[in-house]
């Protein structure tokens, strides 16, 4: 199965248009104004709408209310909602990428009985709610990657993306700081290093199941 790239973090059209280029499948667009990703409404309608369709467009939202997270998602014309903070068991309308924080083998046995279809997965930081640019333990996440599709995030790299992907086989991996120059300025040279060792990485595993 094809290993699904997000790219997180886009702040200007001209990021948006060569990760899609490089083959992006969904593009994330912060709206938690403490991140140095964080963009505004306006800034997110110019980035929509230079996104051709079928690419995936992401609002990522920190402790905002169900009301709140919905009328920004229809405002821009979002398809799904990453959500942090504070838990929040329906949005009206809206779906919802739920993130799990990774530190320990009892928080992957909490994903377990989540009913959601994907369930991100990231480094755990108190102080972040992600953007953290630190791995976390892989192999704790294997398991539940062969019973339930997960989007693997924290600290991917160009240089360590395909060994995630041999070792936990995601539906999905998530990047941001690891294809910048600067936070919120992506690299089109990593970003389409880290696109390369994905697709690399799935070709290998692809050979080695025939």
């Amino acid at each position: 199965m094809r290993t699904r790239v997000k790219i997180c973090g886009i702040t200007s059209p001209e990021d948006a248009r060569f990760c899609v280029d490089a083959g992006a499948d969904a593009l994330g667009l912060n709206f938690y104004p403490p991140s140095p990703r964080s963009i505004t409404i306006d800034r997110a309608l110019e980035i929509v709408a230079c996104v051709p369709s079928f690419v995936c467009l992401v609002g990522i939202f920190v402790d905002r209310t169900g009301d709140e997270i919905r009328r920004v998602m229809e405002r821009v014309g979002l398809h799904l909602a990453q959500v942090h903070g504070s838990e929040i068991s329906e949005i009206p309308i809206v779906p919802i990428l739920r993130v799990r924080r990774i530190r320990s083998a009892e928080d992957v046995r909490a994903l377990e009985p989540m009913p959601d279809p994907v369930v991100l997965v990231d480094t755990y930081r108190r102080d972040l709610h992600g953007g953290t640019g630190e791995t976390f333990d892989w192999t704790l996440v294997r398991e539940v990657a062969r019973k339930r599709r997960i989007i693997l995030a924290g600290g991917l790299t160009p240089e360590n993306v395909g060994e995630a992907i041999r070792l936990v086989r995601p539906y999905a991996v998530d990047v941001a700081g690891g294809v910048e120059y600067s936070p919120g300025q992506k690299d089109p040279e990593r970003v389409s290093r880290f696109v390369d060792a994905v697709r690399n990485a799935d070709s290998e595993l692809g050979e080695s199941e025939d």
